[in-house]
């Protein structure tokens, strides 16, 4: 379970966010939760004595100060590795928030759509990291307006295909802008993926035949795809 911390000093804009976030944790079923809620970068220190957290909700201006920026540089000190997001009015801060290698940063107001693209992104970022054990069994694949969990085991094979790439299942296909090489990284652990072709992934469960004539796998759904001659030896 990642621990998320929101701090603002706009209670308002704070209960806002809070619902934001906990609708789009419900909606991705995503392993997060909201740990704690400040009005001041004072109060998250006085929490972070005794308590961890993963993801920071920051907002940079507090009383005409940009008290956001030195308390993230605070956090850096001693956690490289947690995401910082900021989410402020003020873009001119925007270049200065680089120095201490924020996820993202948002303009307020956000939209419920923006931070969810957010979390989506801060999951998909820590399972590549870390691994979880979530990742053994799911993708979240952002399609459009829509997010789709698949199951890895349903995966049949993933293609790249005139700038997307196009992730088939028994009963669908979803695509996604995401590139070959992301799933690549994403599926390290998993010997069931294999990369087959510059322009496949294949799942290794779902392999029918090998056609060594035709340089091609028939997969168990009856799809079909190259095997190209750089890959050849690993498949």
């Amino acid at each position: 379970m990642l621990d998320i911390a929101i701090c603002d000093d706009n209670k308002e804009y704070v209960h806002l966010m809070s619902e934001c976030i906990n609708e789009s944790i419900s909606e991705m079923a995503l392993p997060f939760k909201i740990a704690c809620t400040v009005a001041t970068p004072f109060k998250l220190e006085e929490y972070l004595k005794a308590n961890s957290v993963n993801i920071f909700f920051l907002d940079i201006n507090s009383d005409n100060k940009a008290d956001g920026l030195e308390l993230a540089a605070r956090i850096r000190e001693y956690d490289s590795t947690s995401y910082i997001i900021f989410i402020s009015e003020f873009q001119e801060y925007a270049y200065q928030a680089f120095r201490v290698h924020p996820f993202e940063f948002i303009k307020k107001p956000a939209s419920k759509e923006e931070i969810k693209n957010c979390l989506r992104s801060v999951y998909q970022d820590y399972i590549i990291r870390h691994g979880t054990s979530d990742s053994s069994t799911k993708l979240y694949i952002k399609s459009g307006t829509a997010t789709y969990v698949l199951r890895k085991t349903e995966i049949i094979l993933i293609e790249r295909l005139l700038g997307k790439t196009i992730i088939h299942t028994p009963s669908k296909q979803v695509s996604c802008y995401n590139t070959l090489e992301y799933f690549e990284k994403m599926f390290a652990s998993d010997e069931e993926f294999i990369r087959c072709h510059k322009s496949y992934i294949a799942n290794r469960n779902h392999i029918s035949e090998i056609r060594y004539n035709t340089k091609e796998l028939i997969m168990s759904t009856g799809h079909k795809c190259c095997v190209g001659k750089k890959y050849k030896g690993d498949l």
